[in-house]
């Protein structure tokens, strides 16, 4: 209805979020440290420039009355709450503080540690971020404080993960009260080697679908009134919108296998023991 969608090289941007009421906007190659927002609770007006300035008019990094651009390449943003969106850079972390046209300003979280692009981001439900960091390996942090890395036990599996090459993708799981990391080729339908970390006992495990099509592309949450309504949703290569769920015995058709590695098991002086049993108690179900 007003001014115009951001563009630049004929591409529109490739991030896109909601906050405060406005649509969010960035990742345009050709201005790629700059963010653009819609009017407030008008998603089509996009001017900057209106002939009365008003505190909900569309604003954008490099207009006269904002907090500026981002100080880094925008790889990817986080509406954390009312008061703060994060931006996840390519080697830096930016936090905006209040809405832009209402006395906003920015502050810089990290220097040394960024994201890497698109959704590889999620929240819990205890106000605690966690992203796949540009460094590789998953991280985590609250506003205001710096990055924690998490990934200690996995870092060999990651090492090697070429972020130009896989759509990574993050979502919370309360069921089973964990963050799944969904890391997918992006090219083509190719098997590929996903993560959960369980929060209770802070452990990572593989996760690997054996149909290759039913690897994500995309992900979020679902939260119904009905508790078969609070899954995961996972948007996969075949077109197909997918839920998780602890109670079901396959993947929509494919056999789950599933195992578990012991060890190694050392005395605490570290010498060489005989084991000579091992006693399992298993769970209820």
């Amino acid at each position: 209805s007003a001014g115009s969608l951001p563009s630049g090289g004929g591409e529109v941007a490739r991030l896109l979020t909601s906050w405060r009421g406005r649509v969010v906007h960035a990742g345009l190659r050709t201005d790629p440290h700059n963010y653009f927002m819609s009017k407030v609770d008008d998603a089509t007006d996009y001017d900057y420039s209106p002939a009365t300035t008003t505190s909900t008019q569309a604003v954008s990094g490099s207009s006269t009355i904002s907090a500026g651009k981002v100080g880094d390449v925008i790889n990817g943003m986080v509406p954390y709450s009312d008061e703060v969106l994060i931006f996840l850079c390519d080697h830096e972390i930016w936090q905006m503080n209040g809405d832009p046209m209402f006395g906003g300003y920015m502050t810089c979280l990290s220097k040394q540690i960024g994201g890497a692009f698109g959704q590889a981001w999620a929240l819990d439900p205890y106000g605690t971020l966690y992203f796949y960091g540009n460094r590789g390996g998953i991280w985590r942090l609250k506003p205001n404080e710096q990055p924690v890395r998490m990934s200690q036990q996995i870092e060999n599996r990651l090492r090697s993960l070429d972020l130009s090459l896989y759509t990574i993708t993050m979502c919370w799981d309360d069921e089973v009260q964990g963050l799944h990391v969904y890391i997918t080729k992006t090219a083509s339908v190719l098997a590929a080697t996903h993560y959960f970390w369980e929060a209770r006992t802070n452990a990572w495990s593989p996760d690997v679908f054996a149909d290759n099509d039913l690897n994500p592309k995309c992900c979020g949450t679902f939260d119904g009134d009905l508790p078969a309504d609070r899954a995961v949703i996972l948007g996969s290569w075949d077109g197909y919108l997918r839920s998780t769920g602890a109670d079901v015995t396959n993947d929509d058709g494919v056999d789950i296998d599933s195992y578990v590695v012991l060890g190694p098991i050392m005395t605490k002086d570290m010498d060489e023991p005989i084991l000579k049993g091992l006693k399992a108690i298993l769970g209820d179900n």
